[in-house]
């Protein structure tokens, strides 16, 4: 098994930590159910995960909040955040009480957006911050510079010079 990120690997200046969910049903072929939860494997990978944060802010889909209960991440506060949703593609994607609509790209896009906005803000008051989220919505957010495994972290790092043209550099950790 891989060893884990460790804190001392993360930078020490505030930055944007994109961490993808731990597997889910989905990732080994349940694809008709909503709101995909862990699998056991999915727990045991999040239990490796660690390291403290000002502010997680997390997808509400069952895979990434159970990403974050079952691992020993920390935080000073924590925010439920409607931009990081998977791409809403499949059924795994959506909540049962949702009609599955698919999501357009000029709808996501208004999402990475709007996120973008908040984490140049919170970077700008000096927070450090982690992103829990999805394969499909950290590679299109990153323009597919960074792909993530389940369980796997790495660092976004924002200009935040010019919030309206922030410069996005990625690297993995860990792994």
């Amino acid at each position: 098994m891989d060893s884990p990120p460790q804190i001392d690997e993360l930078p020490s200046k505030p930055c944007f930590h994109a961490l993808r969910h731990a597997e889910s049903e989905y990732n080994i072929g349940n694809y008709d159910i909503f709101d995909a939860p862990l699998t056991d494997n999915g727990r045991i990978q999040a239990s490796h995960l660690s390291g403290h944060f000002d502010i997680v802010l997390c997808s509400p889909l069952s895979r990434a909040l159970e990403t974050l209960q079952c691992s020993m991440i920390t935080c000073d506060k924590f925010v439920l955040c409607n931009e990081l949703r998977e791409f809403k593609m499949a059924k795994a994607d959506f909540f049962p009480f949702e009609s599955v609509l698919k999501e357009t790209f000029s709808e996501l896009q208004e999402r990475f957006d709007t996120f973008l906005i908040a984490v140049v803000q919170l970077l700008e008051l000096g927070y450090s911050v982690l992103a829990i989220g999805h394969h499909q919505w950290f590679k299109r957010f990153s323009e597919g510079a960074l792909v993530l495994k389940n369980a796997e972290m790495g660092v976004i790092e924002i200009n935040t010079d010019d919030a309206y043209e922030p410069a996005v550099k990625l690297r993995k950790i860990g792994k």
